[in-house]
Formats: structure tokens, C-alpha cells, sequence
């Protein structure tokens, strides 16, 4: 996903979009899948992360499984969204 700056979750609504929750998420990978307590941390916080930094500035309010650094690192870039854990 690093390499594709325009694509990321919701990425074809991010215009309309208010409130998100995403919780609990589960990633498919070839080699098998890997849930979110399995999935090596970095790898799931970074959609997360590009998630929000990706969106319209119509985004005010997103629960999620980031971390309390990305959390705070996130309301520094973008203080009008209410992030919640």
C-alpha cells in the first residue's frame, strides 16, 4: 500500500464520509490470514494511519484499534477528527 498513495480503504466514498468505526479488522494476505491480534502490529496501523490521513476533511470522528501514539501523533495533523479507541 506504500506505493499507492490513491488507494486505501473507502477510498472511492472518502468524499461523503462522516463518522467510521473499524474494529477487530482482518487481513488476507497469500500467505494465509493473519487477524488483527496475529497481524504484526506496524502493518495494521499503517492503513489505519493512511486511512485518516487520506480522507476528506468531511471526516470528524473515527473509532478504530490504532495505537494512543498514532492517536496523538493523528490529532496533531488533524484536530477535527474525534478519535476514539
Amino acid at each position: 500500500m506504500n506505493d499507492h498513495d490513491d488507494t486505501f480503504i473507502f477510498h472511492c466514498i472518502k468524499q461523503s464520509l462522516e463518522r467510521v468505526s473499524i474494529k477487530n479488522i482482518q487481513i488476507q494476505y497469500d500467505l494465509g490470514s493473519f487477524y488483527s491480534d496475529g497481524t504484526p502490529p506496524d502493518i495494521l496501523q499503517n492503513l489505519l494511519v493512511k486511512f485518516v490521513r487520506s480522507n476528506a476533511p468531511s471526516l470528524c470522528w473515527f473509532r478504530s484499534d490504532l495505537t494512543k501514539e498514532n492517536m496523538n501523533m493523528l490529532r496533531l495533523e488533524r484536530p477535527g477528527i474525534e478519535l476514539l479507541n
